[in-house]
Order: C-alpha cells, then sequence, then structure tokens
C-alpha cells in the first residue's frame, strides 16, 4: 500500500495505480505548464468552454472528466527533480557574495 492509499488506506481510499501512459499524460502537463503557464497547473485541466483563459481542450480530453481528481493523487504520490541549469560562479563581490554574471 502506497503511503497509506487504496483500498483500506486512510487518504485517497480510491486510489489506484498509475499506468505508464497515464504517467507521460501527468508529466505533459508539467512540461506544458512550463511552456504556457496558467496561474495553477489545475487550471489547464479544464475545458476551455468552462475556463476560456487558462483552460486546454487537449489536457481535458486526454485527462478526462476525472482528471482533477486523478492528478491530486499525481501530486501526492510522485516525487520528481528536475535538474536546472547552474548558475556560473563567479568573483566574490565586496559583501562577500559570488556575483554569477
Amino acid at each position: 500500500m502506497l503511503s497509506n492509499a487504496g483500498p483500506g488506506g486512510t487518504i485517497y481510499p480510491d486510489f489506484v495505480s498509475f499506468t505508464v501512459a497515464e504517467l507521460m499524460k501527468h508529466i505533459g502537463v508539467y512540461i506544458l505548464n512550463r511552456v504556457i503557464p496558467p496561474p495553477r497547473v489545475e487550471y489547464k485541466m479544464s475545458s476551455q468552454e468552462k475556463d476560456p483563459i487558462n483552460g486546454n481542450d487537449m489536457v481535458f480530453n486526454s485527462l478526462g472528466s476525472n482528471g482533477l481528481h486523478h492528478h491530486r493523487h499525481f501530486k501526492c504520490f510522485s516525487a520528481f527533480r528536475i535538474q536546472g541549469l547552474e548558475l556560473p560562479v563567479g568573483r566574490p563581490t565586496q559583501t562577500g557574495r559570488s556575483n554569477p554574471y
């Protein structure tokens, strides 16, 4: 039982393990969020008919009408570390801090 979830668990008793395809869809939402950022990632999961500014029909159709509920499970039980670009180390300034530029 993953983190006390699933049948008999205390949190998310309706949790079902994700398939690889479902994981890829949810990761894709975060990639899309990086390209076109809304105020909240969850806003992308509504249709453009419901939310014409931040809604995304492709995400809504891909995840289905219950996508927001599954996304809560995904956020709760997933952990990622995205390697970012490291800032270049520059010369220390007079305050002792390093100036990367």
